[in-house]
């Protein structure tokens, strides 16, 4: 993570988020993808020194010992960055001002799905994969004709990664 962040030290991936804010955002957003290409986390603050309990699901490897994230993964990109422009001088807005922005809105979409399944019991199966893309499209094609539950995908070399579904109840 550290050699693409030291490669790439200005960089925009979120910036297209702030709709008309665009060219006023190029420093927060520049400043919220380096510091989580640094740390793997998007908390701006004291909270980083704390000590990490959990694997940041976004570092996992994905083709066997290599890291293979794309360069511009920005974890404030799906997010409305507009509303955190919304002050007398919108160039003054901090990069902690758009990670406070996309906090409500993770949260309102957690809380919308939680309350879909409330209504709907087992109508989504959520199916957990990380690794590489076409080996992923195989494994689903092979799953439309074969159906559940055993599906598994012939690893290739030199990766040798096997693809399976497995159902997680909710």
């Amino acid at each position: 993570m550290q050699k693409v962040r030291i490669e790439h030290e200005i960089a925009h991936p979120g910036s297209r988020s702030a709709g008309p804010y665009v060219l006023e955002s190029f420093l927060a957003t520049s400043e919220v993808f380096s510091h989580f290409w640094t740390t793997g986390a998007t908390f701006i603050g004291e909270e980083v020194a704390l000590p990490a309990t959990n694997v940041n699901p976004t570092s996992v490897y994905s083709l066997g010992a290599v890291f293979s994230v794309h360069l511009g993964t920005s974890p404030i990109a799906p997010f409305h960055l507009a509303p955190a422009f919304l002050r007398p001088k919108p160039d003054s807005t901090t990069a902690s001002d758009l990670v406070a922005c996309t906090n409500p809105q993770f949260r309102d979409w957690v809380t919308s799905f939680r309350t879909f399944l409330g209504r709907e019991p087992g109508r989504i199966i959520i199916r957990l994969f990380c690794g590489e893309a076409l080996r992923f499209c195989q494994a689903l094609a092979e799953y439309r004709v074969t159906g559940p539950p055993a599906v598994s995908v012939v690893p290739e070399e030199p990766h040798g990664v096997c693809t399976g579904f497995v159902t997680c109840p909710l």
